[in-house]
């Protein structure tokens, strides 16, 4: 029996991994930051409050050990006028280089969305200018805290075809298996591997149900429990507020499938300096029996800004999580109670997902009434 195999491509989502120094965990960043220093530049993607400042003409590469499609880049900047005019470059040698898009950003915030991309093992960033100078005379300069980037990867695997589809394919994308015994043949899979898939939070409009089919949140204390989605509607206009005394409000999401968060987004309201300064984060599988994964404190209030709590360390899927929160900055005399509001709450998760390495095809035939085991081949599907 003849079998019939192409080469197909698939895409995975890649996530920059938190770097301890410009050369760690398979990235490895050069360049010059002439107001931080260049041993600094790794502490734009480990999730600090740190920031690295680059004069005009300043730049910075990182290097991967694969090839990226970069489809967008976020931006936080450590002021409202520390912001970064730039170009961005890719290249597959690190040496020629090729134009992707420009940055222009004079926010404390920013957004690069890449229409089409294309996979580069190298990018470059280049501060043309900034927009401000912070009493340095005439260096103009740009405060970047954080650079996040989403990004996909892609990797071969060998797909069964038919004879048509095989016989239209180049050699190097097509490979044929002649069954040499006729008998019977049994396909054992090997090396399970578990890839995580980016997890997009929706937009909702209610607060939904718990334990149903779909994503829903609650809120816990004060009389505005029943606008706990507004934290979640993907509207920053929109805002959830707590007022409690003592100060612990839990704000609880639930998904029917479980996810693994790294990273929670607080996007403060526009219209006041309301915040949370100190609280923790939980996940659960039941909605009762919860794990603490991180304790976190915040001095970031300022109206229309956003503030991060890092949740690398959390391994596991849970289908609940809990942001509690124990501090806030306003405390009002007039009713003795504590207030916050969250314009809206993004979250960084993923689902997971179980594939194969490998699969291993083994071959048996009758002979006087027994079975014999006639040997194996073991075919790599994933490369």
């Amino acid at each position: 029996m003849v079998r019939y195999y192409k080469k197909a491509i698939k895409t995975q989502m890649w996530t920059m991994p938190n770097l301890t120094s410009n050369s760690s965990n398979g990235v490895t960043i050069t360049g010059k930051a002439t107001g931080s220093g260049q041993a600094n530049i790794y502490k734009l993607f480990n999730n600090t409050t740190d920031y690295v400042q680059f004069y005009d003409g300043d730049y910075f590469n990182f290097s991967l050990n694969k090839k990226i499609k970069i489809s967008r880049l976020d931006f936080k900047y450590y002021a409202t006028n520390t912001g970064m005019k730039a170009d961005f470059y890719g290249s597959n040698d690190n040496q020629k280089w090729t134009k992707i898009t420009s940055i222009n950003h004079n926010a404390i915030s920013g957004v690069v969305n890449i229409t089409n991309p294309q996979g580069y093992q190298h990018y470059k960033i280049i501060n043309i200018d900034g927009y401000g100078n912070n009493g340095y005379g005439s260096y103009v300069i740009a405060d970047v805290v954080r650079m996040t980037i989403t990004a996909t990867y892609e990797y071969n695997v060998w797909e069964e075809c038919t004879e048509a589809e095989y016989n239209q394919l180049a050699d190097e994308n097509r490979k044929i298996i002649t069954d040499v015994y006729k008998a019977f043949r049994k396909k054992i899979f090997v090396n399970a591997v578990t890839v995580d898939n980016e997890w997009i939070r929706p937009n909702i409009s209610a607060n939904g149900t718990f334990g149903g089919n779909n994503f829903a949140v609650s809120h816990s204390a004060g009389d505005e429990g029943a606008s706990a989605y507004k934290a979640f509607d993907g509207n920053a206009s929109t805002f959830l507020m707590g007022f409690s005394n003592p100060a612990k409000d839990d704000i609880i999401m639930y998904n029917p499938v479980p996810i693994k968060v790294k990273q929670l987004e607080v996007v403060n309201v526009s219209s006041q300096n309301s915040g949370i300064t100190s609280g923790a984060v939980y996940g659960s599988n039941d909605g009762s029996s919860w794990t603490k994964l991180t304790t976190f404190t915040n001095t970031n209030v300022t109206a229309g800004s956003s503030w991060t709590i890092n949740l690398n360390s959390n391994n596991k899927y849970y289908k609940y999580y809990k942001l509690q929160v124990t501090g806030t900055n306003i405390y009002n005399s007039g009713n003795n109670r504590y207030y916050w509001h969250i314009a809206e709450l993004k979250i960084t998760a993923y689902t997971t997902q179980t594939t194969f390495d490998s699969v291993q095809d083994r071959y048996y035939c009758h002979k006087r009434n027994k079975i014999s085991y006639l040997g194996g081949v073991n075919r790599n599907y994933r490369k």
